[in-house]
């Protein structure tokens, strides 16, 4: 009978540490943007297979990435390109569209961005990011 007892206390105990375990999981994943994904972009993730995850940003930007880096590359690709971008840090499919049809590219190297200078401080001349 005590054993018994011990076995189930060991169960309840068990249980509530994967409960925990799992909560600390779920709030360690990176979020979704709000409202969407960039430009319209709503709900697909912006990878074109639906539910892609977002991930902070590193060299080369692209799809499904997110931070300030993004942002800026889209307030320049709105200034100098016209591109209609919301500029709102996430690397949709509406932002690797514009950089594609206005740029001829899918990503963004370290090296193009520097050339693209951090916007507002430097603004470059087009022929300096392409």
């Amino acid at each position: 009978m005590e054993k018994l007892k011990n076995n189930k206390k060991r169960n309840i105990i068990l249980i509530a540490g994967g409960i925990v375990a799992l909560i600390v999981i779920i709030r360690l994943l990176p979020k979704k943007p709000k409202g969407g994904t960039d430009d319209g972009d709503k709900g697909s993730g912006g990878g074109g297979g639906g539910g892609s995850k977002w991930k902070p940003e590193s060299f080369p930007l692209t799809i499904n990435m997110y931070g300030n880096k993004v942002k800026a590359v889209q307030k320049w690709l709105n200034n100098w390109k016209s591109a209609g971008l919301t500029e709102d840090g996430y690397f949709g499919q509406a932002t690797q569209t514009a950089l594609l049809s206005k740029l001829g590219v899918m990503m963004v190297s370290k090296s193009r961005y520097k050339k693209r200078g951090d916007y507002p401080l430097y603004t470059p001349p087009m022929s300096e990011f392409e």
